[in-house]
């Protein structure tokens, strides 16, 4: 983090791949099993232990992105 504060493209690589990974995790929420509520009527209920723990990636995806979008607008002005 530091580093990227400084060197654009730390910042743009180290952004994607935190797009990447939290992308890759929110995967998890298809295959892992107990993910969905069964006496809530199951999916789209979310259970609590499981569901919910792999629920925060799409904020931490959401907040990547914008970080993302930030470091490659700040790329771009560089090179201009």
């Amino acid at each position: 983090l530091t580093v990227g504060a400084f060197h654009h493209r730390v910042a743009l690589l180290g952004a994607a791949m935190s797009c990447a990974t939290y992308a890759i995790t929110l995967t998890f929420f298809v295959t892992t099993p107990g993910v969905a509520e069964p006496t809530a009527g199951g999916f789209p209920a979310i259970s609590a232990p499981i569901g919910q723990f792999l629920l925060k990636d799409l904020v931490l995806l959401a907040a990547s992105a914008s970080l993302l979008r930030t470091a490659l607008a700040r790329y771009q002005a560089e090179r201009s």
